[in-house]
């Protein structure tokens, strides 16, 4: 972007100004197009940079499921890549630069995640989220889901020049939400960041009291001067099996809007992520229908051609979900490798991918 960093160094490699025009209030919605800017319209100009990287080796298009119709973005495997400590090797943490210094007002960072949680899978140490920070791996703040000790709950992580510090509270039922909305309140004049979350419509809760960022530490440099401060989402598989995970927006506002509701959008017809995906026995192929139609689903082999027909016929408007068991329309099992799922609905055509594993 021609700011004069080199590309392992640039934490917002397509903003030349390093979110220096980006500031308060922010809404990504990720519907009809919007915003239309950076990474596949999406509004992230950069990756967690680790200094080493090129951030061009920090994603895979063809692992990504962005936009579109249902408006969201999909890492569809979540890699085993943490920020976390020294280890530095986040992969898919999209950011973009914001523009604050001590003299804003407190605003408030907020991200939705939405259904599959882990693939329907959660083990320890599988984490997704919403950060603050630097735009680098060794200098953030992030609240996530995540499992611990065989728990769903919250995670809240600061790291000041990798050193890290992590707690978790248990919440019971978590995994049973539609929706869970992740919050980080920043209040410059004071330092502090406040983690935040809700499920579905319910009451917003602290994950915690607010974290006093400490004088000199590199976050509050970044929320307190001019310096570029990044938000982003990150997620990761750490150790246990790969998932995929799914955010519906981004927003940065004013923190006096926290808890005014974002608006819901209106029945879409669409292809909702498989789960679980990758897939290795069975996978359920989940679809939603804005009004009744003749509805064909398909999985597809590389070349377009059918391999199997899961339904085809008309039905009412709706959610639905049809289970595949990996085999064609001759009951034999498909070989591993990439598959594509087909939703064929009145005139709405959508595509997605679907890995098979052995």
């Amino acid at each position: 972007d021609n700011d004069g960093l080199l590309d392992p160094d640039d934490a917002f490699a397509r903003d030349a100004a390093n979110g220096a025009t980006t500031s308060v209030p922010v809404q990504y919605t990720w519907d009809g197009g919007n915003p239309g800017t950076g990474f596949f319209g999406l509004g992230f100009t950069g990756l967690m940079s680790n200094g080493s990287t090129d951030y061009l080796d920090q994603f895979a298009s063809a692992n990504l499921t962005p936009g579109g119709a249902a408006g969201k973005l999909t890492v569809d495997v979540v890699s085993a890549g943490d920020a976390l400590g020294t280890r530095n090797s986040q992969l898919n943490g999209f950011q973009f630069g914001l523009s604050s210094d001590s003299t804003a007002a407190p605003f408030t960072a907020q991200t939705r995640l939405s259904l599959p949680f882990f693939g329907g899978a959660p083990t320890d140490s599988m984490t997704q989220g919403l950060y603050i920070g630097t735009g680098t791996q060794s200098d953030f703040v992030s609240v996530a889901l995540g499992v611990r000790g065989g728990v769903a709950g919250i995670v809240v992580t600061s790291e000041a020049t990798d050193a890290a510090s992590e707690s978790f509270t248990a919440v019971p039922g978590i995994l049973a939400a539609s929706g869970i909305d992740l919050y980080l309140e920043v209040d410059a004049l004071l330092g502090t960041v406040r983690p935040r979350y809700q499920i579905d419509a319910g009451a917003i809760v602290d994950a915690g009291a607010p974290l006093a960022l400490s004088a000199g530490s590199a976050v509050r440099s970044a929320i307190r001067t001019s310096q570029p401060l990044a938000v982003g989402i990150h997620a990761t598989s750490r150790g246990a099996a790969t998932f995929s995970a799914t955010w519906d927006f981004i927003h940065v506002t004013s923190a006096s809007l926290v808890g005014v509701p974002v608006p819901t959008r209106g029945p879409v017809t669409r292809l909702l992520p498989t789960v679980p995906h990758p897939m290795r026995e069975r996978s359920m192929v989940r679809f939603e229908l804005a009004a009744a139609s003749r509805t064909q689903i398909e999985i597809l082999g590389v070349d377009g051609r059918a391999v199997r027909t899961l339904a085809s016929g008309w039905r009412a408007a709706g959610a639905y979900a049809l289970p595949w068991d990996g085999r064609n329309d001759r009951g034999q099992r498909v070989q591993p490798g990439v598959y594509f799922v087909r939703l064929l609905a009145g005139d709405r055509r959508e595509t997605g991918r679907l890995i098979v594993l052995e």
